[in-house]
């Protein structure tokens, strides 16, 4: 079968976060067997003009979507966001359809999953039979089949893995002394900021050997202001690293024994800083959201039901399991680094799959 044009429409970086990161990663996978891949970048600037901008980018994306109509073989990528931002993929997602294309929506939010959202509604009906969902994992496609059940429903699945590589330095450590904890994230109280600093409150009160490492911007004042404070309780219990990014970031991960992650973010899907952790060998505690607890086997740390005391849970935890986190590291990466060469695969396989086979993908997600 000839190769199909791929016109793909999503945000792509800068700035850099999960869903541009990812975006531009399943993007370049296409070029090897596009026969010609035309990218269409929707993001928008911070402040009073994003929207106006953003609006003008899908505008062009759709004209450049529709202009090329009559080319045989033709595939769509957009890459779906979340809230407000469905106004975009819906428009992108109409003309796609109108234009005559297969159409491939990958997703990454669960907060029209876990409520049912008129736009996304709109999306599906938009997309009818032309529509291959991708989805990071088992669980968001369970959930958007039971939120918006349609006949013939095709989907696959694409784990974020595939797009975070191991780390060939992940290995049993000779670090001494306390434990040491790390959060890195948007420093946000969404994103577990404050949950971390009472661990590690929760910790210190009990006199346990533990230090804290955390790392990435905040943005809001109250949150600047709460790390300051923290510092200033917790002393040399706790250290900022910043934004960090490359090798920072990967020695950051290095530096750590369990990454702890207690999101209360209601877009959370399937976060890659817990791939990232676990390909450094990390042992993870987070809370249950999303996808996270098929990212984090029973061997790879805890998960605490959403709504449970995350503090006492995972003080209980690091008491019982803390040692073993510095004695299994390469166990942990070894595991880890399976998982990322089989989504490897599927990553690869994803646009001609979705072309040749997208009317063989069984409506109950058996092509998973």
């Amino acid at each position: 079968m000839k190769a199909p044009l791929v016109v793909a429409v999503g945000q792509l970086p800068p700035p850099i976060n999960g869903l541009s990161y990812i975006t531009q990663q399943t993007i370049e996978t296409a070029r090897v067997g596009a026969a010609e891949l035309v990218v269409n970048n929707i993001s928008g600037p911070a402040g009073v003009f994003r929207h106006p901008s953003r609006i003008f980018a899908t505008a062009k994306a759709c004209l450049r979507v529709l202009s090329r109509a009559n080319v045989r073989g033709r595939l769509c990528y957009v890459a779906c966001e979340g809230e407000l931002g469905l106004i975009y993929i819906l428009a992108a997602v109409g003309c796609a359809r109108l234009a005559g294309y297969r159409i491939l929506l990958h997703h990454h939010s669960f907060a029209y999953i876990t409520r049912r959202n008129l736009l996304m509604r709109a999306i599906v009906a938009a997309g009818g039979r032309r529509l291959v969902h991708v989805f990071l994992g088992a669980a968001q496609d369970h959930g958007f089949r039971e939120t918006y059940p349609s006949p013939g429903l095709a989907g696959l699945v694409l784990s974020n893995a595939a797009f975070v590589p191991p780390d060939p330095s992940s290995g049993e450590t000779t670090r001494t002394g306390p434990l040491v904890l790390g959060h890195l994230s948007n420093l946000t109280k969404e994103k577990g900021l404050h949950i971390f600093l009472d661990l590690l409150r929760a910790m210190t009160a009990a006199e346990v050997p533990v230090r804290g490492i955390l790392a990435g911007p905040a943005a809001k004042p109250e949150d600047k202001a709460l790390i300051e404070a923290a510092l200033q309780e917790l002393g040399g219990r706790l250290e900022y690293r910043g934004a960090l990014y490359g090798e920072a970031k990967n020695a950051f991960y290095r530096d750590i024994d369990v990454f702890v992650f207690p999101t209360q973010y209601v877009h959370e899907a399937q976060p890659t800083v817990l791939f990232e952790a676990q390909a450094a060998g990390c042992k993870i505690v987070s809370f249950a959201r999303g996808c996270i607890p098929e990212q984090v086997g029973a061997d790879d740390g805890l998960i605490v039901a959403q709504g449970g005391d995350f503090v006492t849970r995972c003080r209980e935890w690091l008491l019982q399991n803390g040692a073993s986190a510095r004695t299994e590291r390469q166990a942990t990466g070894s595991r880890y680094a399976a998982h990322h060469r089989a989504a490897r695969k599927a990553a690869e396989a994803l646009f001609a799959t979705a072309w040749s086979g997208a009317d063989a993908i069984a409506s109950d997600g058996a092509s998973r």
